[in-house]
C-alpha cells in the first residue's frame, strides 16, 4: 500500500525557524502546524491546532475525538486527509527543541528526531533542517528565564553537534542565507519538500499570525541582523569547545566574527 507523504522541517529553538516558517506558511495551497512533537501534545495537540488555525474538523469529529482519543500517527493521518481533501499540502513544524535541548520540558535530549522516527512508520516523510550559528543560537536562547542558568555552555554545544551531525545527514539550509537571500533559500526549502514556490509570501508573511513563537512586530523585513559585542570570557569557552568547532564544520560556519 502506498503511503501518504507527510513533510517535516526541522530546527532547534532560537534559530529564526518562526520566520521561516512564516513564509512558508501563508504560501498558496500549504497548511502548515507549528512544533509538533509525539511528545508535546500537551502543549501543542495537532488536532486542536488544526480546528484553531485551519478549522479542519465538524463539532461532531471533535467531540468524538476527545471522548476516544487516538494515537498521534492516527491524528496526523486524520488531519492529513482533511488537507489532501481540500487539494492543499500538509507541512509539520517539527519542536525539535524536545530531542536536543529538552531544558525545561524534559529530563534530558533523546538526540533522535522523534517525530520523524514516529511518522517514518506510517508516512513517506520528505524534510529539511535549518540551521544558526551557535553563538548567535546560545545568545538568543539564554535570554529565555525558562532556560536561563538551567543549560550549561559545554551541554548545549554537544546539543547542537548532535542536531548539526543530523542536518547533515537531512540536508539543510542555514538562517544567515536566509536573511540575505530569502527568495533562493525559501526556494531550495519547497524543492526539498516537494512544494510549489510561491513568491507572492514577501506580501504575507507580516501578516500571517497562524505560527507559534510568533513576537509580534519584530520583524519587519528580512535581512541580516547585527551581532552584539560578545564577551571575551564567554568567546574563550566557544574557542576551548571541541564541540563548537566540529559543529561549524559541519554546517560550514566560520568562527565568531571572522
Amino acid at each position: 500500500m502506498e503511503k501518504s507523504m507527510i513533510r517535516v522541517i526541522h530546527h532547534m529553538a532560537r534559530t529564526g525557524g518562526t520566520v521561516i516558517c512564516k513564509c512558508l506558511a501563508c504560501m498558496q495551497d500549504i497548511v502548515l502546524l507549528s512544533e509538533i512533537h509525539p511528545l508535546g501534545t500537551w502543549q501543542f495537540n495537532p488536532v486542536k491546532q488544526a480546528q484553531q488555525w485551519f478549522q479542519l474538523f465538524s463539532e461532531q469529529e471533535l467531540e468524538k475525538y476527545s471522548s476516544q482519543p487516538i494515537s498521534f500517527n492516527s491524528s496526523i493521518r486524520l488531519i492529513n486527509d482533511k488537507v489532501e481533501q481540500q487539494g492543499k499540502k500538509l507541512v509539520l513544524r517539527d519542536w525539535s527543541h524536545l530531542d536536543f535541548t529538552a531544558v525545561p520540558f524534559l529530563p534530558q535530549p533523546s538526540y533522535r528526531l522523534q517525530l520523524y522516527d514516529s511518522l517514518v512508520q506510517d508516512f513517506d516523510v520528505v524534510r529539511i533542517a535549518t540551521t544558526r550559528h551557535p553563538i548567535d543560537q546560545w545568545l538568543s536562547m539564554d535570554r529565555f528565564a525558562s532556560i536561563h542558568g538551567r543549560l550549561l555552555l559545554e551541554q548545549y554545544l554537544e546539543d547542537y553537534l548532535r542536531f548539526a551531525q543530523a542536518a547533515k545527514e537531512i540536508g539543510f539550509v542555514r538562517y544567515e542565507d536566509f536573511t540575505r537571500q530569502p527568495d533562493e533559500v525559501l526556494a531550495q526549502i519547497t524543492d526539498a519538500l516537494q512544494l510549489q514556490y510561491d513568491p507572492d509570501y514577501k506580501s504575507k508573511w507580516m501578516q500571517y499570525s497562524k505560527i507559534t513563537g510568533d513576537q509580534k512586530n519584530k520583524w519587519q523585513e528580512i535581512k541580516p541582523r547585527s551581532r552584539p559585542l560578545l564577551e571575551k570570557a564567554l568567546l574563550e569557552k566557544f574557542i576551548a569547545n571541541k564541540y563548537y568547532w566540529s559543529a561549524l564544520k559541519i554546517l560550514g560556519y566560520e568562527h565568531y566574527g571572522e
